[in-house]
């Protein structure tokens, strides 16, 4: 039986961090303001259960969470306020666990915190 391979996923969450990683979540508009689609937010209808998020904030990794659902249909959450005011109101939404703080430069030290991402669970990667 092979097992199931775990995949990385690189968020950029200036705006909206400090909700996401409270509420338990990631969530991205379906499409940018004109309507137009953006393929980092289509990449949210990839992520999969045991996928890894490696959340970027003010230039640095900010926090590892693995994710526990599938993507789905959701509100703009409430928590945002004024935050991205200009996205629709009905976006893409992942539940994620362990949002564990790590606060590293990005620069030269992704290996070191994929090294420690391994250790997370007993799924494997590519």
């Amino acid at each position: 039986m092979e097992s199931p391979v775990r995949r990385y996923w690189w968020v950029n969450q200036n705006q909206t961090f400090r909700h996401e990683r409270e509420g338990g979540y990631l969530w991205s508009p379906k499409s940018k303001s004109d309507g137009s689609r953006n393929p980092f937010y289509d990449y949210m209808r990839v992520v999969a259960p045991g996928d890894l998020v490696l959340s970027f904030v003010n230039r640095q990794i900010a926090a590892l969470s693995v994710a526990t659902s599938h993507c789905y249909e959701a509100p703009k959450p409430q928590e945002f306020g004024r935050a991205g005011e200009y996205w629709g109101q009905i976006g893409w939404r992942v539940d994620v666990a362990g949002a564990n703080g790590v606060r590293s430069g990005a620069k030269g030290r992704c290996g070191r915190v994929l090294e420690w991402a391994e250790g997370t669970s007993g799924v494997s990667s590519e």
